[in-house]
């Protein structure tokens, strides 16, 4: 997918879960919305090799091929379901390795999307997490949607919540994921949010984080960033509103998400593989908790350009709503 250009092709990868069911919801509506093919994609085990045995009793390359069969079946059944809805959908069973085949498969049918889905909140659905969510938010060169377990059934979008570092391009980001939303950003209600991360007194061990104030320079630096950020969006989003914060960001974020009612968290991270790799963990635990789909898109590769500070027109040409809290 080109920077700007339509979404075409979204590619859905299930396994057939619960939380499965919400991502096909979530990736038709994103198909429908956009007049773009959907691609439902199902990996299946490779076939165990024959057992050491004089005789083998295991048919196991007819077991695998009843396998590959069925999950066409379930795929097909789907997609039969949802091609009344005007929308076009193909299906896709594969061998499965992990994300690893997810993207190559994704990258196969030139997709500008891809969704895939958690399992839960057990120690096994984390490590499931961090295995094939991350690497596909790590690999990724189109942008990912994560729905978690808890996520409603996919609908349209219009409350977006966009944590923000104060260092990324917050236009560009949306620039990015903007074809994605069929109407358009300006039917869209924009949060941006700041977090503070505590800091720790180095003097004893068992010190407690000191969470950054309202009133502190880097909390009213923080501000006043975010509204140099709000007034270069002008009208392109319908409302816009700003808060900065104190505490973890993940749940910072994840409890900003809930108190907004988001129908989308939009989370961008960079091109180097190291601060992919951190940033991946945050997002890990903004799945965690998160109350709807998160959305991981690449920052746009371009310098953000140096923003001089607030102008009577300027806040007088975009009216926003700012709000100011700590943790």
């Amino acid at each position: 997918m080109t920077t700007h250009s339509r979404i075409e092709t979204v590619f859905a990868a299930t396994d057939f879960s619960a939380t499965s069911e919400r991502v096909v919801s979530w990736a038709a509506e994103l198909a429908r919305s956009n007049e773009a093919r959907l691609v439902l994609y199902h990996g299946i085990a490779a076939p165990m090799p024959p057992l050491i045995s004089p005789s083998p009793t295991l048919p196991t390359e007819n077991a695998h091929e009843l396998e590959r069969r069925s999950a066409i079946e379930r795929l097909e059944e789907t997609a039969r379901a949802l091609r009344p809805t005007n929308v076009s959908v193909e299906v896709d069973v594969q061998i499965d390795l992990g994300a690893s085949t997810i993207l190559q498969r994704a990258h196969a049918f030139e997709a500008d999307l891809v969704v895939a889905g958690t399992r839960g909140r057990t120690r096994l659905a984390k490590a499931l997490l961090g295995s094939i969510a991350t690497r596909l938010i790590r690999d990724a060169k189109v942008p990912v949607l994560i729905v978690p377990p808890c996520a409603d059934a996919g609908h349209e979008i219009s409350r977006v919540l966009i944590p923000t570092d104060l260092a990324g391009d917050v236009p560009g980001t949306i620039a990015v994921i903007e074809p994605m939303l069929g109407g358009g950003m300006q039917q869209i209600d924009v949060t941006l949010l700041h977090v503070h991360e505590a800091s720790y007194e180095p003097s004893s061990p068992w010190s407690a984080p000191l969470v950054l104030g309202p009133r502190s320079p880097a909390a009213k630096q923080a501000t006043v960033r975010l509204g140099e950020i709000a007034n270069r969006l002008g009208d392109r989003v319908r409302t816009l509103h700003t808060v900065s914060c104190g505490g973890d960001p993940a749940r910072a974020i994840d409890r900003e998400a809930q108190h907004i009612g988001a129908d989308l968290i939009v989370m961008a991270h960079g091109h180097s593989r190291l601060p992919i790799v951190l940033r991946a963990s945050t997002v890990e635990r903004v799945l965690a908790g998160a109350p709807c789909p998160v959305l991981a898109v690449r920052k746009p590769r371009q310098v953000p350009a140096r923003v001089g500070p607030l102008t009577a027109r300027g806040e007088a040409a975009r009216p926003m709503a700012h709000a100011e809290s700590s943790a």
